[in-house]
């Protein structure tokens, strides 16, 4: 993931600039307070939500948001 936005439920922007990086055989966790963004982010990962800045890379190739 790179520079990552998603709304919010509510229309604020709940996702702001979010990169991840992750290697063959790691493993992504995603704790928080709640209201912090980790629905949104968890959502954006499933595609469950669009992005509305940023890209989602696997394997090099862009995926559809």
């Amino acid at each position: 993931m790179k520079d990552l936005w998603a709304a919010g439920d509510k229309g604020p922007t709940a996702l702001a600039g979010v990169s991840l990086d992750l290697k063959a055989g790691e493993i992504l966790g995603i704790a928080g307070v709640s209201g912090n963004g980790q629905k949104e982010l968890a959502e954006v990962i499933s595609g469950l939500r669009r992005v509305t800045k940023g890209q989602i890379l696997l394997n090099g190739k862009t995926s559809p948001t």
